[in-house]
């Protein structure tokens, strides 16, 4: 596969036809028709489709309930109906935005940084937020289907401790691997915090996971009017969002409808979950601080919860009150932890969600999907949650956050790869050790938490204000048409690149020393300890 530089994107502008019309950015799908619009980094090379709705609103009596297939005209040959424009972003879902960070000897740009990964971009919030985006080369009027080849499709989940977290922001913004790889880029929203995970014990659980896995389903049921591949779907994610691709696997294993899973720093032996049992405590909790209280015949209209009337008092209430409610539960602080537990978090229900020895057995048993897999973490993840730590005063010793690093990325990979790579599944894992000038934290932040998504999205000087290095733009390129080439052969894509699997003893490096191009090592390189951490799933 030939590599197309990042320094080639003004060439294609100058050598992109004429897009006189907005026929050129009509997409007919089951939602009706949809314009979309040249891309501002990539006029005339990348369309760009912006806050296209996926799923019926989640308001009224669909608030904290399984999200519904959007129920727009539905008829992908009416072109006569009027049609969507997709001119911006969706809103934000609900969620309380993390406070801002005075971290000692912080660069110039790291508050830049975090606030556009963190969600402190003061978005307009709502609950008519379950909306994608998508990012495709764009084709000539004149250019017939038959005429162009399906492309794939990465679809991308982001991170967030489930708490937080949006598509509309410049970190994840897909042009630049649109128009460099001339793969279809798909990232979402879904709903967060207690919106997405509540505790009601009636309910069902977990709609965050149920709001992806719709998303992905109506990319599948679009993918042509896009020009993409419904048979070679990627599913991605980071931190959070790599946890829940990875719950995919295990989840939807007869239906996987994806071809390939890439979880970044993270999967589903990184973070807690919650048992039914804590999410109901909680639920019970936040819904009394909110007024809503089983038997409460006292309150203002509305308020009488007794037994199922406290969902629907819940319903009732403003999005900004329930948010209220659940910023005033306050959670016990453990001790030498890196990061604090999300209130309202994935819950085991045995069907999306399970615990970590239901998940052990399912894992030795091969009960996930057997698609291809590619995972792995940056070489200092602890860089980031250092900062968050200190927002909430908790300071740990190097040789915790050594531990944490091992414990919460590095073994986690290893094992969900050797796992796969049991079955005969192929995969791949990668470390990725990027540390630029432009992207640095603080003196010594390393490549940190989520500093690997600038490297596969190539936007690195749009988040942080400075120019990118020779050999980052490099690297960049490098991981682009790594992820680019998983996603159109999941199987093979990689080792047309020279990268060995993890049945073959291989760990792929990326960015260490500076370095534009991959090496090679052992996995057992950094995971030599974990078998001897006691973690619950290394033990036989």
């Amino acid at each position: 596969m030939m590599l197309l530089p990042l320094t080639l994107l003004p060439i294609l502008l100058a050598a992109a036809p004429a897009f006189a019309d907005n026929n050129a950015y009509l997409a007919l799908t089951t939602n009706g028709p949809i314009i979309g619009h040249p891309a501002a980094n990539a006029p005339g090379v990348v369309a760009e489709y912006l806050g296209i709705p996926y799923a019926q609103p989640p308001l009224g009596p669909l608030r904290f309930a399984a999200p519904q297939p959007y129920g727009g005209p539905g008829n992908p040959n009416n072109d006569t109906a009027a049609p969507f424009i997709a001119s911006h972003y969706g809103f934000t879902c609900p969620q309380t935005a993390s406070a801002r960070v005075a971290y000692p000897d912080r660069t110039p740009q790291a508050q830049r940084i975090v606030a556009a990964f963190a969600g402190q971009l003061n978005h307009s919030q709502s609950e008519d937020c379950l909306t994608l985006n998508i990012w495709t080369r764009a084709t000539a009027t004149n250019t017939t289907a038959e005429e162009v080849p399906l492309k794939p499709i990465l679809v991308f989940i982001h991170g967030g401790r489930f708490t937080i977290g949006e598509s509309h922001t410049p970190f994840f913004d897909g042009t630049k691997l649109a128009a460099a790889q001339d793969v279809v880029v798909v990232t979402l929203n879904y709903r967060v915090s207690i919106f997405g995970f509540p505790g009601d014990a009636a309910g069902p659980k977990n709609l965050a996971f149920r709001d992806q896995r719709l998303a992905v389903e109506w990319v599948r049921d679009n993918a042509a009017a896009f020009g993409g591949d419904a048979g070679r779907i990627v599913v991605a994610g980071q931190s959070a969002g790599g946890a829940a691709v990875d719950y995919w696997a295990y989840a939807y294993r007869e239906d996987p409808v994806v071809a390939g899973i890439v979880p970044m720093s993270g999967n589903v032996w990184s973070f807690p979950v919650s048992s039914a049992e804590t999410a109901g405590e909680r639920w019970k909790n936040v819904s009394a601080a909110a007024g809503c209280v089983a038997g409460n015949v006292g309150g203002d209209a509305g308020d009488d919860a007794g037994g199922d009337g406290v969902l629907e008092c819940m319903r009732g209430k403003d999005f900004e009150v329930i948010k209220k409610a659940v910023a005033g539960l306050k959670l016990p602080t453990v001790s030498g932890q890196g990061r604090s537990e999300a209130v309202f978090q994935p819950t085991v229900d045995n069907e999306t969600v399970f615990d970590q020895e239901m998940l052990k057995k399912m894992t030795q048993a091969g009960e996930f999907a057997r698609v291809p897999y590619l995972v792995g973490n940056t070489h200092f993840e602890a860089g980031y949650y250092r900062w968050a730590a200190y927002g909430a005063g908790s300071i740990l010793t190097d040789a915790q956050w050594d531990n944490f690093n091992l414990v919460t990325f590095t073994c986690p990979s290893t094992y969900g790869a050797a796992a796969r790579a049991r079955f005969g599944v192929p995969s791949w894992v990668y470390r990725y050790g990027g540390d630029w000038d432009n992207l640095r934290l603080y003196p010594n932040s390393s490549a940190y938490h989520g500093s690997d998504m600038h490297a596969l999205f190539g936007n690195s000087e749009e988040v942080s204000g400075l120019p990118e290095e020779e050999a980052q733009t490099g690297l960049t390129r490098v991981v682009m048409e790594a992820w680019a080439a998983f996603a159109r052969d999941s199987r093979g894509g990689l080792h047309d690149l020279g990268w060995g699997e993890y049945s073959d003893n291989i760990l792929v490096e990326l960015g260490f020393n500076k370095s534009a191009l991959p090496t090679f090592a052992s996995p057992q390189k950094y995971a030599s300890t974990c078998a001897s951490l006691n973690l619950s799933f290394y033990s036989d």
